[in-house]
């Protein structure tokens, strides 16, 4: 998908995004979803403006 509005944040953003679902799915695939699940939950940790 080319970037839009946003320039090279958006493309940034865009293919951190990507990578993030593709480790996702490979996690899922090779291990189980409670496994993948635990992994999401300590990456969204990982931003300060997560609140939970």
């Amino acid at each position: 998908m080319p970037a839009k509005e946003g320039g090279w944040i958006y493309e940034r953003f865009e293919c951190e995004y990507l990578g993030f679902v593709n480790e996702a799915d490979k996690t899922v695939q090779e291990q189980d979803y409670d496994t993948d699940f635990q992994k999401v939950i300590n990456r969204i940790h990982e931003y300060p403006t997560c609140e939970n």
